[in-house]
Order: structure tokens, then C-alpha cells, then sequence
């Protein structure tokens, strides 16, 4: 058996320090104060076996674990926790004699599983565990304050319980596993049933289109042939030709040499013309420029010297203005030396009147020091009666506080002897109000009761509606994943057909070539009859036949653009590169397709006859009309989003309006009558005009000229069905999305009320534990009722006794109040005697100190005089230095106002030089503007001499280019001809190159005699014979139709992959079965551990309930009407003395005893390696704990007891005891005791 061996913590939650506790075998006990942290020892297993709700370790975040600091420690940035198990037994999975479990998370939110120090994943160590009654979710840890949990859960929640103990949980786990992989191989099964049938269809296409293959190669042989003899008899006719060419070629490049020449010389004198005047024209230019330079200066000039007569008019008024202001500065500095002498004879007469005033002030200071000298005597001696009255005051004022207080003392006693009397009353109405609240609450609790009783009803009744509402879940998932299937394999067809137009599979290389790459450059290029025809699938495949070999050719708007490009185009290395591998190219102008003959066959016919259906053109048109005219449905929108913008959208209407695309469909289309049957065109295929052509459903044409073709029709291969079927495709993908949407908003309808069903089911259950904690609250306020009871009378005694005593006090009180009163009067006679003493002193000192006051004014006059004087004084002083400053400041002026009188003077006569110098300057600019001019005419009259000379070599040179033009005009009529005939001999070989791939710079080879099945080839001599043979070998070729020369290696690898593809639906089918029947195995055993478990834990459950309770009765109750691994599990308890009741109505205790009754026989059917009881005897009295105790001494031998508890009676069965406390503020400490067996001695062990 696996045991636990030790629990390792360092920084989770409170345990900062690596701390280690070891699990021996026994009963191992953790005790400690509120808040010392010892249920985080719990809360550690926890965490470390893979718990994942936040809340329930109780915590915020997955980072609140990690140790977050303390007043004297920093926080730890990461949190560990390991288990380790004593694994010798190999019960567990892993090939060591010991497992350690470890889960570690860091303060950035990473975390980590790891398996002996090997990272692993929680799946991995679930996987484990499972089985053992150790997992998350097991019976192993009853944590505090969820002791019922296990009571009140739902029946599911209970039988996952009972799943675990019966080692089926990993059954359960591999169950879902296998459905989830039996969903999938259905999806694949389905998808490959699709292709296989689509494989089977193409491989019938391809099989009918092999055997037409055959046929059309023996006759494309043949007709190699043919063309290849009268290729070279075209060939020699051309050889001729182009012989006679090249001599006119010669003759016009002789004349050409010489007329050349002559352009040259002629040439060549321009040039020297030309670099003359290039010498000539910067001179010019240059002295051009300089003459209008000097035309600019000599008007400078001029402007120049008028500026300097207007300036020097404006300084001489300047210096008019200067010298008039020196003479008022020297008239006003005159004034202000007269001023300043008349300031200060004033000044000396006030600082003598300063000096008489300070000396009366110092007599009168001199008098009021011995008045000051007879004041300081007196108030000594009032001093000293006043500090004497204090005294006494203070005497008289304890005397009466003495008194008050012993009043005081007094009224507080009687007032006591009052309070207890009304707490006495009051005591005894708390006695009489607690008997009603008991009688009240024991009402209370039998509503609650009641209650609780309709709660679980409706708890119940939940349950059928959410298994209701989970099959109704169920079953839309399975229609959704119904319809995306459906969703999945039409956008897979729509892709396949999209590939297929887009690389324009069925067309000739040549032709996608061409599309490809010159597609720009192709003027009026619309693209092919299937990217302009629109049909649906009832008249695509008629279409295609309608069209024939049509189909494979470009069609474009005019046949002039088209040749003119040819023209330029067939000539360049990428069309000869086009024509050596790729083959023909067809193209069809419909602005030359004749229009249909103007004949209604249905009023040919009469009203009356029902086998005509209709022109092909026209219910084409008309099927278009019918759904462009609807609702265009949002398919069609999008037809040609798979692609470029199809080269018809570009192209413009005709001159008549008509768009190309019913042109076309007109003209190509037009001709094509449907008939319900040949028969019907038999009657009037005589009377039809030629061209004509009557097709019926079925494929089989018949025309006017004699043509017929009947057979099946092979339309799902041509392009215009192709296209329809895209059309098609994308109509119903948008049918299954809107069916899609709707079956997403069905499922999110029933999850929602799932959803709702649940959150109901969870108010409930919350409601149920909120009226057994009322319940448990109302029992608890009786009995604390009682207890007050008991403390109210006896605080009544206390209370009386209290009232004597206060009576006492209040009669010593009294007789201590008139002492006190006595005392008082006698101090306040003496202090009547002190005031009589101290007044006389106050009068004596009252006259001093008028006398005093006399002096102090005079003194004070005195001294008011002499602020007067002083301030006098200072003022003038002011004065005198303001007007000395104004006099430095009008110096000044002066002396500024003389210097500028001199500056001024200084520039008039600069002026006046500068007016000199102007004046020579504008002479002489006026001389070097009439020397510009004079050679700006010489140079003037050189230049229109080389003009001349040029001009007539320039009529030179003209002759020349004539007779060079002549003879190119000559030489490119010779190379037309020329290129003519080289473009019949390339039009022969690449007609050869495009159909058989021959080399055009080859020799052309000789015709084959046989084909390749063997049969002889005759080539007539005669050329018209051999052209005839060889239009009637192109008609019959014409008449095979469209033809797939890769259909025969297709079939083959068709037929391969088809083989291949039947074997792996056998294949993917028989793993479906497999994959069935493995589920029904893991299904049946079980149902057989499950029943197994639960009969044995059945039996064991009774046997302790009746040995814990003493008595009673208790059962575990199934239903018998569901399968056993979805059913119910309800528990039944009956204590001895009360009637069967639902578990939820049971007390505190009595649930703890009935869910320790249960999770023993739990163990006894299937033991933990561990089990952790967090305070589950908190609500047992002492009789139930000494039960408890005993019964898991019982189980010491199959299961290790970790127990969390306060109870000295569970600390005293103990084998480890471990103490967690706190020292150290917000840091956990472990303390270790371990009782000895054999000695009663205990021996603590250091943390």
C-alpha cells in the first residue's frame, strides 16, 4: 500500500521558510492558534494535488499562495510545495520506491508540475492518482467548514465520489476520450464516403471519355500525315520567293550607302556651324548682360547722389536743432546752482533748534529716575500682601473642594443604590425576554425545517429539467456538427471547382497560355464561351454540346483588332516559344458570327404542340431574366470572387448598345432549337434553312445539314457546366450557413437555459446552506439564552449587596461635608483682614504713579519736538542731494548736447564728399555702357551670318534623307513581300509546331506510312486530292467532339486510388466498430466495480453510523429506474430516538458523525493513502469526539490520519503532534512532538 511519507512547504502562503513535515504511521495531529496558519497546511495538499479554484484556497489570484512579506521580511517571488509518497509497493505508476509531487508558481502568474524533479503536466499526475482516493476532487481532504459537502452535494456530485472509490475514473476519463475519437473518425468516415462516390462518378467520365480518345488519336495521325506532304510542297513555292526578294534587297542598299554618305558631309558641316555660333552666343550673352549692368549702375548712380542732397538738407537742420539745444541746458544749470544755496542756509538753522530740544530732554529723564525709585518700593509690599491673599485663597478653595467632593460623594452613592436598583429590574425583564425568544426561536426552527424540506423538492425538481435540458444540448451540437459537415464538404467541391476555372482545366495548353500571359495585350479579348454564357444546370450540359469545340476558343469583340495583333505578336520570341510547346490557338470574333435565321418554330408548330421547348438562346435568357429579376440571392454576388475580374467585365457594349455577352449567346446559341425528341425535328427538318441544328434533353442533335450525334452527352464535364455547378454550389453552401446560424442560436438558447438551470440549482443549494447555518444559529442563540439567564440572577445578588454598601458611604460622606464647612469660614476672615492692608498700599501707589505720568508727557512732548526737528533736518539734507543730482544730470545734458553739435558738423561734410564721389562714378558707368553696346552689334551681325550658311546645308542634308526614304520606301516593300512569304512558310510550320510540336528551324520530316496501331496511310499525289483528304479528315475530327487525351492514364490512376480509397473506408468503418465496442467494455465493467463498491460501502455505512451514533439507522438509496453510472445517490440517516429524516434537516454534529460514518466506509472499500480532516470536530461534544477517535483508530492499519483540530481529546490519540505558531509576525513555525508508545514521556523536536 502507498503511504505518505512527508509534506514540504516553502513560501506558500504564511510558510516563508522551508519547512518539512513527516507523516508517520498513525494519527498525525496540527494544533495552533487562530491565524497561526495551520489550515494552510491543508490547503497546501491541496494546491500541490492540482486544486484550481482560487476561491477555494482561499485567495483572489493564483499568486495570493506565494508568501507576500511581513514587517520584517521581503516577499518571495515564487511558492513551492511537495508531496512525497512511499511508493515500494509500485502501486503507483512510477518505477521508483519513492514519488515526489511537485507544484511550483512564480510572481509573474507562471507555473509548474514536476514528477521526481521532471517537468509533467496536471493531466499526467491525475492520471497518477487516479483510483487511488487521492486525487483533487476525492474523499481524501474534508476541509473546514465543508464537513456536509459531501451531505448536501447533488446525487451526481455523490456517485463521482462513489466513482473514485471504485478506481473508475480513469475508466470515465478514457471513456470520453474514445468518443471524442469516435466523433472524429465518423467525421472522416463520412468525408472519405463522399469522395469515394465522387472518385467512382469521374472514373465512369473518364472511362466513356477514354474510348473517344482512342478514336480521335488514329485519326489525328492520319491527318499528320496528310498535312505533313502538303507542307512541303508549300514549303518549295516559298523557297522561290523569297530567292527573288533578297536581290531587290541588295540593289536598294547600294543606293542606300551612297545617299548616306552625302547626309553625312552634310552633317557634319552643320555641326561645325552649329559650334560656332555655340562660341558666339555666350559672348553675346555675356555682354549683354554686362550692358545692362552698367545701364542698372549709371541709374544707381544717379538715384545715389539725390539721396546724399536730400541728407545733407536733413543734417544741417539737425545741427540747427543741436546748437539750440545746448544753450537751455546752460540756462537751466544756472537756476539750479542758485537753489541748492538757499536749501542749505535753512539746514543750519534747523539742526540749532535739534540741539535746544535734546537738552531739555535730558533734564526731564533725570527727574522720573527717583519717582521711578519710590514706585518700585511700594509694589514691593503690594507684592507681598497679594502672595499672601493666594495663599490663603488657595487654603479657602481646597477646603471647598474638600466640601464638594464629599458631596459628590454622597449624591454618587445614593445614585449607585438607584442604578442597581433599575439594573436589577432590568435584569430580571432579560430573564423573562430570554424564556420568549427561546419559546420564539424553537417556532423558528421547525419553519426552517419546513422549509428546507420544500428546498430540496425543488432541488429535485431541477435536476430532471437540467438532465432535460442537457439531451436537448446534446442534441443540438449533433445538428450542428450535422450541418457543417454538410458546410465543410461544399466549400471543398466549391474549391476544387474554382481550382479547376481558374488554372482553365479542359482547355488546350496553348489557350491557357495565351490567357495567361497576353491576356492585357489581346485587344477586345472577352475570354472563353463559358466565362460569358451563364445557364444553370438544366441547360449547361446542352450548352456545352450547343457550342461543340467552340468551346476551346478566345472569344474576342473584333476580328480586325484581333489579326492586327496577331500581326505584330507571331513574330516575337515568346509567340515562337508559345508555338514550339504549347500547340493551337483558336479564336472566335463575334462581331463576325452570323446572326440566326428570323424563324419561330412555335407558331410553325401551333399553339398546341408540346415537343418544341424553346430557341436555346432564349431559355437561357429567360432563366437568367426569372432570377435577376427576385431576390438575387448573395451567391451570385460573389460567382467570380475566386478569381481576377473575368475579362467580359472589362469589355465594352457594342456600337448597337448590345453587351458582348448576349451577342454572343445570341449568335452562338441561336441556331439551337430544344425538342423534347428527334422526332419532333424529324417532321420539318426538311423545310429548315441550312445551319440549323434541333437537340433534345437527352443530348442527341440533329441538324439541317445533314449532321446527327447521339449518345450520352458527357455535360458534367464541359465548361459552362462547370460553372453552373460553381453557381449552384454557392447557392446551397448559403442555404447551410443560414441553417448553420440557426442551429448555433438553438444550442446557445439550450445552453443558456442549462446555464440558468444550473445558476438556479446553485441559489438553491446556497439557500439550503443558509437555512442549515439559520438553523444551527437558532440553537445556538437557545442554549446561549440559558447561559444568560443564569448570569442575569445571579448579577441581581451582586447588585443588592452593592446597594448597602452605597448607603454607607452616602452617611460618612455627610459628617465629612460639615468638617470641611468649618474650615472654610475661618480662612476667608483671615483674608478679609489681607484685603484691608493691601488697599491702603494700592491708593499710596496710585498717587506715585500719577506723579510719574506727569513727567512721562512731558517727556514725551519733548521728545515729539525733537522727531519733528530730526525729521526737518533729513529733509532738507534730501533736497540738497536731489538738486545736486539734477545738476550732475543737466552737466551732463550739456556736455552731450556739444559733442552731438560736433558729430553733426562731421557729417555734413562727409555728405558733401560723398556727393563728389557720386558724381565721378556716374560718369564713368556711362562710359562702360556705351562701349557694351558697340560690341553687342558686331557679335549681333557674325550670328545672322552662320545662320545663313547653316540653312543652306540643311538643304543639303533634306536631299540626302529624300533619297535614303526612297530607297527605304523600296527595300521595305521588298521586305514585306519577303516577310510575306515568311510568314507562310512560319504558318505552315507552326500549324505544324502548335498541332504535332515539330521544330520550325528542324527539317521537316517525312510523312508517316502506317499509324501507331499499325494500319497503312495513303497520300495522294494530286494537291486538290490531297486537300480534299484533308478537310474531310478535319470534319470527322470535328464531329468527335471534345476529347481528354489524358482520360486513359486517368482511368488507370482513378481505378488505383479508387481501389485504395474503398480500403480505408473498410478500413476507417471496422475502427469505428472497434472504437463502438471498446465503450461498450469500458461501460459494462464499470457498471460492475461501480455496483460492486457501492453495495460494499453500503454495508460498512450502516455498521458505523450504528457504532458511532449508538445506535440508528442509515442506507445509501439508488434509482433504480437509471443506469447505474448515471444514476442518483441519495444518503438516508436516522439517529437513534428521531424519525428518517433528509440529511439536511440533521444537526451540526450529526452530520459531522454521518459523513465521517460515510468517508470510513468509503475507506473500507477502497482506502486512501492519506485522509485530511480539517476541523471536523469542531461541532462534536465530548461523547462524539471520544466516538470519533476511536473509530479512526480502527482504520490506523489502511489509512494515515492527518486531523486539524482544537479538541484536547483528538490531540491525546495523537501519534506526531505538530504545533504551528507564528513568533515572528506573519511567518509561520513548525513545532514538532512525537508521543512514544512505550513510555509516557513526550520529546518535542525542533522545527
Amino acid at each position: 500500500m502507498i503511504t505518505l511519507k512527508a509534506l514540504e512547504l516553502f513560501g506558500f502562503k504564511s510558510f516563508a521558510d522551508r519547512t518539512r513535515f513527516e507523516f508517520p504511521e498513525g494519527i498525525t495531529v496540527v494544533v495552533g492558534p487562530n491565524g497561526s496558519g495551520k489550515s494552510n497546511v491543508v490547503d497546501a495538499i491541496k494546491w500541490v494535488l492540482g486544486e484550481q479554484s482560487v476561491r477555494n484556497l482561499r485567495g483572489k489570484a493564483s499568486t495570493d499562495v506565494i508568501f507576500a512579506g511581513s514587517a520584517a521580511r521581503k516577499a518571495l517571488n515564487a511558492a513551492e510545495v511537495s508531496l512525497i509518497f512511499d511508493n515500494t509497493t509500485r502501486e503507483l505508476p512510477v518505477e521508483s520506491d519513492e514519488v515526489r509531487i511537485m507544484r511550483r508558481v512564480y510572481r509573474s502568474g507562471e507555473s509548474e508540475y514536476l514528477v521526481n524533479d521532471g517537468i509533467s503536466r496536471l493531466r499526467d499526475i491525475r492520471e497518477i492518482l487516479s483510483g487511488t482516493g487521492a486525487a483533487t476532487d476525492s474523499y481524501s481532504v474534508i476541509e473546514q467548514g465543508r464537513v456536509d459537502a459531501l451531505l448536501v452535494a447533488s446525487g451526481k456530485e455523490r456517485r463521482a465520489v462513489f466513482e473514485e472509490a471504485a478506481g473508475i475514473t480513469k475508466f470515465r476519463t478514457r471513456r470520453a476520450e474514445a468518443i471524442r475519437r469516435l466523433d472524429r473518425t465518423e467525421q472522416n468516415r463520412q468525408r472519405l464516403a463522399d469522395i469515394v462516390g465522387e472518385v467512382a462518378s469521374r472514373l465512369d467520365t473518364v472511362k466513356k471519355q477514354a474510348g473517344r480518345a482512342r478514336r480521335w488519336k488514329r485519326m489525328t495521325e492520319r491527318l499528320q500525315a496528310l498535312r505533313f506532304a502538303a507542307a512541303s510542297a508549300d514549303l518549295v513555292g516559298v523557297n522561290t520567293v523569297l530567292e527573288e526578294v533578297s536581290l531587290s534587297i541588295k540593289e536598294a542598299q547600294q543606293r542606300s550607302e551612297a545617299a548616306r554618305a552625302e547626309k553625312i558631309s552634310a552633317e557634319m558641316e552643320i555641326q561645325s556651324l552649329e559650334e560656332q555660333q555655340k562660341e558666339i552666343d555666350p559672348k553675346l550673352t555675356a555682354i549683354q548682360e554686362d550692358l545692362a549692368a552698367d545701364r542698372e549702375n549709371v541709374a544707381a548712380m544717379e538715384a545715389r547722389r539725390e539721396a546724399l542732397r536730400v541728407r545733407c538738407v536733413d543734417v544741417e537742420e539737425e545741427f540747427a536743432s543741436a546748437v539750440s539745444s545746448v544753450r537751455t541746458t546752460e540756462v537751466q544749470l544756472q537756476s539750479t546752482y542758485q537753489a541748492i544755496d538757499v536749501i542749505q542756509a535753512d539746514c543750519s538753522s534747523a539742526s540749532a533748534d535739534l540741539q535746544h530740544v535734546e537738552g531739555e530732554l535730558r533734564q526731564q529723564e533725570k527727574a522720573i529716575v527717583g519717582s521711578r525709585e519710590d514706585a518700585q518700593s511700594a509694589q514691593r509690599r503690594l507684592s507681598e500682601l497679594r502672595n499672601t491673599k493666594e495663599r490663603q485663597s488657595l487654603d479657602h478653595q481646597k477646603f471647598e473642594a474638600v466640601v464638594i467632593q464629599r458631596k459628590g460623594e454622597a449624591k454618587a452613592a445614593l445614585d449607585a443604590v438607584e442604578r442597581s436598583q433599575n439594573e436589577l429590574d432590568k435584569s430580571w425583564a432579560l430573564v423573562h425576554r430570554l424564556e420568549e425568544s427561546a419559546a420564539s426561536l424553537e417556532g423558528t426552527v421547525d419553519v426552517l425545517g419546513q422549509r428546507r424540506v420544500e428546498l430540496q423538492s425543488r432541488h429535485d425538481q431541477l435536476d430532471v429539467e437540467q438532465q432535460s435540458a442537457t439531451q436537448k444540448v446534446e442534441q443540438a451540437w449533433q445538428n450542428l456538427a450535422e450541418r457543417q459537415g454538410r458546410l465543410e464538404s461544399l466549400r471543398d467541391r466549391q474549391k476544387l471547382l474554382e481550382d479547376l476555372i481558374t488554372s482553365h482545366e479542359g482547355v488546350s495548353e496553348a489557350t491557357r497560355q495565351v490567357l495567361d500571359r497576353f491576356a492585357d495585350d489581346i485587344p477586345g479579348l472577352c475570354g472563353l464561351p463559358a466565362d460569358l454564357i451563364v445557364a444553370n444546370s438544366q441547360w449547361a450540359g446542352l450548352v456545352d454540346i450547343a457550342v461543340g469545340v467552340l468551346g476551346q476558343r478566345l472569344v474576342v469583340e473584333r476580328l480586325s483588332d484581333m489579326l492586327d495583333w496577331y500581326e505584330r505578336w507571331q513574330n516575337s520570341s515568346s509567340a515562337q516559344g508559345l508555338a514550339s510547346t504549347s500547340g493551337r490557338v483558336g479564336f472566335l470574333a463575334v462581331d463576325k458570327l452570323p446572326e440566326p435565321p428570323s424563324l419561330n418554330l412555335l407558331e410553325i408548330f401551333g399553339e398546341g404542340e408540346t415537343g418544341v421547348v424553346g430557341r436555346l438562346d432564349d431559355l437561357v435568357s429567360d432563366e437568367f431574366e426569372e432570377s435577376s429579376t427576385g431576390e438575387q440571392h448573395p451567391a451570385l454576388d460573389s460567382i467570380y470572387e475566386y478569381g481576377p475580374e473575368p475579362l467580359h467585365k472589362k469589355a465594352a457594349p457594342q456600337n448597337d448598345g448590345t453587351d458582348v455577352s448576349d451577342l454572343l449567346k445570341r449568335r452562338l446559341l441561336g441556331r439551337v432549337w430544344i425538342v423534347e425528341s428527334i422526332n419532333v425535328a424529324r417532321r420539318v427538318i426538311e423545310r429548315m434553312p441550312p445551319g440549323l441544328v434541333f437537340l433534345d434533353r437527352a443530348g442527341s442533335w440533329l441538324s439541317s445539314d445533314g449532321g446527327f450525334e447521339a449518345g450520352a452527352s458527357g455535360a458534367g464535364a464541359g465548361l459552362v457546366s462547370r460553372h453552373s455547378e460553381l453557381r449552384t454550389v454557392k447557392i446551397d453552401q448559403q442555404t447551410v450557413l443560414v441553417a448553420v446560424r440557426d442551429a448555433k442560436l438553438e444550442l446557445q438558447n439550450c445552453q443558456k437555459k442549462l446555464e440558468d438551470l444550473r445558476e438556479e440549482q446553485k441559489r438553491l443549494v446556497a439557500k439550503q446552506h443558509e437555512l442549515a447555518e439559520s438553523i444551527a444559529s437558532s440553537r445556538g442563540e437557545q442554549q446561549r439564552f440559558q447561559r444568560e439567564m443564569l448570569v442575569a440572577r445571579s448579577q441581581v445578588d451582586k447588585q443588592q449587596q452593592s446597594l448597602h454598601e452605597a448607603e454607607s458611604q452616602a452617611v460618612e460622606a455627610a459628617d465629612a461635608v460639615r468638617s470641611a464647612a468649618s474650615e472654610s469660614g475661618k480662612l476667608s476672615a483671615e483674608i478679609s483682614r489681607t484685603d484691608k492692608t493691601l488697599g491702603e498700599v494700592e491708593s499710596n501707589l496710585e498717587s506715585l504713579g500719577q506723579s510719574h505720568e506727569q513727567v512721562l508727557e512731558r517727556i514725551e512732548e519733548f521728545r515729539d519736538q525733537l522727531s519733528i526737528c530730526r525729521e526737518r533736518v533729513a529733509g532738507l539734507e534730501a533736497t540738497i542731494i536731489a538738486k545736486q543730482a539734477d545738476k550732475t544730470r543737466q552737466e551732463a545734458e550739456l556736455a552731450t548736447a556739444v559733442s552731438k553739435e560736433k558729430a553733426v558738423k562731421e557729417r555734413v561734410s562727409r555728405i558733401e564728399l560723398d556727393l563728389l564721389v557720386a558724381g565721378d562714378r556716374y560718369a564713368e558707368a556711362c562710359l562702360l555702357a556705351e562701349r557694351s553696346a558697340r560690341l553687342v552689334s558686331t557679335l549681333v551681325s557674325q550670328r545672322m551670318a552662320i545662320r545663313s550658311a547653316e540653312k543652306k546645308a540643311t538643304n543639303v542634308l533634306d536631299g540626302a534623307r529624300e533619297t535614303l526614304q526612297d530607297c527605304s520606301s523600296i527595300s521595305h516593300a521588298a521586305d514585306l513581300k519577303k516577310e510575306t512569304a515568311m510568314h507562310q512558310r512560319t504558318r505552315v510550320l507552326e500549324r505544324l509546331h502548335d498541332d504535332y510540336g515539330i521544330d520550325p528551324v528542324a527539317d521537316l520530316p517525312r510523312p508517316a506510312e502506317a499509324d501507331s496501331e499499325g494500319n497503312a496511310i495513303e497520300v495522294p499525289e494530286d494537291r486538290e486530292e490531297l486537300d480534299g483528304t484533308i478537310e474531310e479528315t478535319r470534319r470527322k475530327l470535328g464531329t468527335v467532339g471534345s476529347v481528354n487525351l489524358e482520360a486513359l492514364a486517368e482511368s488507370e490512376a482513378l481505378a488505383e486510388r479508387l481501389a485504395g480509397l474503398e480500403s480505408q473506408l473498410v478500413d476507417v468503418t471496422d475502427a469505428k466498430h472497434s472504437v463502438e465496442k471498446l465503450i461498450d467494455r469500458i461501460d459494462e465493467e464499470s457498471r460492475r466495480l461501480l455496483g460492486e463498491t457501492i453495495e460494499k460501502v453500503r454495508a460498512e455505512f450502516s455498521v458505523l453510523f450504528e457504532r458511532l451514533f449508538g445506535g440508528g439507522q442509515a442506507d445509501i438509496i439508488l434509482d433504480p429506474e437509471i443506469d447505474l453510472l448515471e444514476t442518483t445517490v441519495e444518503i438516508m440517516a436516522r439517529p437513534p430516538g428521531k424519525e428518517p429524516r433528509n440529511i439536511s434537516l440533521l444537526s451540526g454534529g450529526e452530520k459531522t458523525m454521518t459523513c465521517v460514518a460515510l468517508l470510513l466506509a468509503i475507506f473500507q472499500s477502497r482506502p486512501s493513502p492519506f485522509c485530511v480532516l480539517d476541523e471536523v470536530d469542531a461541532a462534536l461534544d465530548e461523547a462524539n469526539v471520544d466516538r470519533f477517535v476511536g473509530v479512526l483508530r480502527d482504520f490506523l492499519s489502511s489509512t494515515q490520519f492527518i486531523v486539524v483540530t482544537h479538541s484536547k481529546k483528538t490531540m491525546a490519540t495523537a501519534t506526531t503532534l505538530y504545533g504551528v505558531t507564528m513568533e515572528e509576525s506573519g511567518v509561520s513555525k513548525r513545532v514538532a512532538v512525537q508521543f512514544e508508545s512505550n513510555s509516557s514521556s513526550v520529546q518535542p523536536k525542533a522545527a
